[in-house]
């Protein structure tokens, strides 16, 4: 069983191909530009951080929507 960035890896390929209705994944998948502004948010709130925490939050939310532009593109 996958864990950690493969198991996101394999959720991501399912929701491209196959996602339940209301589904933000897709949405991000079918809409470049709102990807686009949440990856950036995303990467500017990181640079912005000021403690661990809060770091290590944006971060995460770097890497998702990183990694959701990555499936999208195969």
């Amino acid at each position: 069983e996958p864990h950690g960035l493969r198991h996101l890896e394999g959720t991501l390929k399912n929701r491209l191909n196959d996602a339940p209705a209301g589904s933000y994944t897709k949405r991000l998948f079918d809409d470049e530009q709102l990807l686009h502004d949440k990856l950036a948010e995303e990467v500017q709130e990181l640079s912005e951080a000021e403690n661990k925490q809060h770091a290590a939050e944006e971060l995460a939310g770097v890497l998702y929507f990183a990694m959701v532009k990555a499936a999208k593109m195969g």
